[in-house]
C-alpha cells in the first residue's frame, strides 16, 4: 500500500501548529468549581494541573472562609497583543467576622536549586484595599516569598534584607495580574505589576521591580498559601507557574490559530478527494 502522504503531512503540520499554541505551564489552577464552595480538605476542590493535593483550610470557620464564586476576574491588556487567558471561576473570602482565613495547596514538580531553579509565577488579584491578601510561596513548611496585596503590593518575605515596595496601588475593582521570575540557583527575583501579556518578555508594565536577592535560605519552593486578614474580602484567581513569561501569561494567538484552522480545512479537503478516488 503507498503511503498516504498529504494526510500525513497534513496530520504532521497539525501536530506541530497545535504543540506551538500550547504553553508549557507546570502548575495551573483556574478555580473552576461550583459556586459558594467553601475552600476546604472535605469539599475535594483539586481540579487544575500538577498538583500533589486538594485545597486545605489552614485558618476559618462557618462565619468566614475561602469560598468558590462563578464568573472571572478579567485582565485586558492595554495593548493589542489580546488578553490574558482565563477559565473557570474565581475564590474570594467569604463572611463577615474578623478572623484570619488561610487556606493551601502543595504542587507536584519539584523547585529547588538544581530542578526547575529558574521559573515563572503569575496569579491574579482584587480587592478593596485595606487589610488584604498575602500570596506566600512555601518550601518544607516553611513561608519563602510572600507578597502582601493589600492596596498596594509589598514583598514581605524573601530577600536578603527588608522588604522592597512598588508603591503601585490595587485599582479597586479591577484585577491587579501579578508576574514574578524566580532564580533559585543565583537567589534572585524580580516581578512586575500589570505587563502586557502575549509576549516572550514582560515588557511594558505598571511597574517592574529590579532584579533582587534572595536570602539564601530561600532554596525550594513546594506550596502556594494564601492568607485574608481579619477584614479582608479579596479575590484570587488564575495561579500558574512556568518556564517562561509566556507560560504564565497565555494569550490566544490569532496567527496560530488561522494556520491551524487552514491545516485542518487542508486536511479535510484531501481527506474528501481520496474518497472520490
Amino acid at each position: 500500500m503507498k503511503p498516504n502522504l498529504p494526510t500525513a503531512f497534513f496530520a504532521s503540520s497539525l501536530f506541530a501548529i497545535t504543540s506551538m499554541i500550547q504553553a508549557n505551564v507546570l502548575v495551573y489552577e483556574g478555580f473552576d468549581y461550583t459556586e459558594n464552595t467553601r475552600v476546604q480538605a472535605s469539599n475535594n476542590l483539586n481540579g487544575g494541573t500538577g498538583w500533589s493535593n486538594a485545597w486545605q483550610e489552614i485558618e476559618g470557620n462557618t462565619n468566614r472562609y475561602w469560598g468558590t464564586a462563578a464568573g472571572t476576574l478579567a485582565y485586558e491588556n492595554t495593548g493589542n497583543v489580546g488578553d490574558l487567558e482565563i477559565s473557570g471561576g474565581y475564590i474570594e473570602v467569604a463572611g463577615t467576622q474578623n478572623d484570619n482565613r488561610v487556606i493551601e495547596r502543595s504542587f507536584t514538580p519539584t523547585f529547588n536549586t538544581t530542578t526547575n531553579s529558574d521559573i515563572w509565577f503569575s496569579v491574579l488579584s482584587a480587592g478593596p484595599g485595606g487589610n488584604g491578601v498575602d500570596v506566600n510561596l512555601f518550601g518544607g513548611g516553611s513561608k519563602q516569598i510572600g507578597w502582601q496585596m493589600d492596596g498596594t503590593i509589598t514583598l514581605t518575605n524573601g530577600l536578603a534584607s527588608g522588604t522592597d515596595s512598588s508603591g503601585k496601588g490595587m485599582t479597586v475593582g479591577s484585577a491587579t495580574l501579578l508576574v514574578a521570575n524566580i532564580d533559585l540557583a543565583n537567589s534572585e527575583i524580580q516581578y512586575w505589576l500589570n505587563p502586557i501579556v502575549g509576549s516572550a518578555s514582560p515588557g511594558s508594565a505598571d511597574y517592574a521591580s529590579n532584579v533582587l536577592t534572595l536570602d539564601s535560605s530561600v532554596t525550594s519552593l513546594d506550596a502556594i498559601r494564601l492568607f485574608a486578614n481579619t477584614q479582608n474580602s479579596g479575590k484570587i484567581d488564575e495561579i500558574r507557574f512556568g518556564e517562561t513569561f509566556a507560560d504564565v501569561t497565555p494569550v490566544p494567538e490569532p496567527s496560530s490559530l488561522a494556520l491551524l484552522a487552514g491545516a485542518m480545512g487542508m486536511l479535510i479537503a484531501c481527506r474528501r478527494l481520496q474518497s472520490r478516488r
